[in-house]
């Protein structure tokens, strides 16, 4: 995976986990506040998912973090208060 595909799901990630902590998030609301059209969402939501960070219940039509995927939210967070602070 190169580096603009990890930063594009790491975005991904962070939209998610901003929508879901206000409600449960559906794949359009994530697609239009991310600004992706649905086949890349769905694309990479495939990869957020086999990563475990992500689970999709396309029958409830919701997306949202994992265990696994908050706690690599709050490891970015943490890295990035690191780095501004230097």
């Amino acid at each position: 995976m190169n580096d603009t595909a990890l930063q594009s799901l790491t975005e991904l990630l962070l939209t998610l986990a901003e929508l879901e902590a206000q409600r449960p998030c559906s794949p359009a609301r994530l697609a239009k506040q991310s600004g992706r059209r649905m086949s890349v969402l769905l694309r990479e939501l495939s990869v957020l998912e086999q990563m475990g960070l992500v689970r999709h219940d396309s029958e409830a039509g919701r997306v949202g973090l994992t265990e696994d995927g908050r706690q690599f939210k709050q490891q970015i967070a943490a890295a990035s208060a690191i780095a501004l602070s230097n």
